[in-house]
């Protein structure tokens, strides 16, 4: 399994939905996550200094934590699954129902998806 994303802040979670390895399943569930912040959250990159005064750390200072409402961002992913059987992509809404089917490419071995923005779930089937 391949995720590329331009989104530092997704993150990706891929389960066989019949008890098999992901490289066998036949259903395949992909839920993904966003940071979801108030809108003008700011959080630059900053030094602090320790206590004793001689350990540095790299970090996030927040300087404002915004206001309503909240701003989610755009899931930008390229998912690659290695297994060959699986060649259709539905789309869920929020409540697990179909919303959409996705274009896949078969790649090798693979099938390799462009996430839709708003993805928080996509089941990948064997037809």
């Amino acid at each position: 399994m391949t995720i590329q994303s331009s989104n530092d802040y997704a993150t990706v979670m891929i389960v066989s939905l019949d008890n098999q390895p992901l490289t066998e399943s036949k259903r395949v569930l992909v839920q993904v996550g966003t940071t979801a912040r108030p809108t003008g959250w700011i959080e630059p990159q900053t030094t602090f200094q320790g206590d004793d005064g001689k350990q540095t750390y790299h970090g996030k200072q927040v300087v404002d934590t915004g206001k309503m409402p909240w701003a989610i961002a755009d899931a930008q992913i390229t998912l690659t699954v290695a297994n060959s059987g699986l060649t259709a992509a539905t789309q869920l809404d929020i409540n697990g129902n179909p919303r959409t089917k996705l274009e896949t490419i078969a790649q090798g071995q693979a099938i390799r998806l462009h996430l839709p923005k708003d993805a928080l779930y996509v089941v990948l089937e064997a037809k």
